[in-house]
């Protein structure tokens, strides 16, 4: 009777292991781990540059650039080789100019390029780089702000159209227009006038896009900032760059 017990007990162990599904995840199975993202720290530096003060026949210019060092290395290389670009000749030591009879100080520019750490949310990095340049044959000093969103996780800078959802430039310029028309109107700048920047960045108070000096308004206007609420984008940005919003919010 014993061993009748014995066998009925083992085939009833068998019977129910077969009827459980065969990827079902055991409770010792390890749970999938979320992705992790890197908690940014970042400090200012200045390069030492080959050629500070470039003298060529036109005049001389002296050069001056801040970079970042984080503890990310492709983030260090990648504003490396931008300020390199930006400012070519105060690297060029393949030869050296001599240039006779140049007063230097009547002819002297500075160029000034700067990177600075402005905050994280999450993957996402954001980084300016500025440059200034003013000299005696300038009218005024010019000013450039570049917004600079690093993906941690891709390790990669995003363009516009990488935070967008499938064909939607249309639909954000729309918004754009839409949210600053008063402004937009007093400079007599139409719907279809309107182009949009890939200078942007994601600000407290919506998604900005950041227009040069000169190329909406004037002067004096500096440099055009258009923002958009993000009640509104829902449907235009891909949600894992939106911050987080209230339920119960609408456009």
């Amino acid at each position: 009777m014993q061993k009748v017990a014995l066998w009925m007990m083992i085939g009833l162990t068998v019977l129910l292991t077969a009827c459980q599904p065969k990827d079902a995840p055991r409770p010792s199975d390890p749970k999938p781990e979320a992705a992790k993202v890197v908690l940014l720290s970042s400090q200012s530096i200045n390069m030492n540059l080959p050629r500070a003060k470039v003298c060529e026949l036109q005049g001389c210019e002296r050069y001056s650039l801040h970079t970042v060092q984080t503890n990310l290395p492709w983030i260090d290389a990648y504003f490396v080789k931008r300020l390199t670009e930006l400012a070519p000749k105060a690297f060029d030591v393949a030869q050296q100019r001599i240039v006779p009879d140049v007063n230097e100080q009547a002819s002297l520019a500075h160029h000034h390029h700067f990177v600075s750490y402005v905050a994280q949310r999450n993957q996402l990095a954001l980084f300016t780089l500025q440059s200034d340049s003013s000299g005696t044959h300038l009218p005024h000093s010019l000013f450039h702000q570049e917004y600079v969103n690093l993906d941690l996780n891709l390790q990669q800078r995003l363009a516009l159209s990488d935070v967008l959802q499938n064909n939607q430039q249309a639909a954000l310029l729309s918004l754009l227009y839409r949210y600053n028309e008063a402004w937009l109107k007093a400079r007599h700048i139409e719907a279809e006038q309107l182009k949009l920047s890939d200078n942007f960045y994601f600000a407290a108070q919506g998604f900005t896009l950041v227009y040069p000096v000169f190329e909406l308004g004037s002067y004096s206007d500096g440099m055009t900032e258009l923002r958009i609420p993000y009640s509104a984008l829902s449907d235009i940005i891909k949600p894992e760059y939106l911050p987080s919003l209230p339920s119960d919010a609408k456009p």
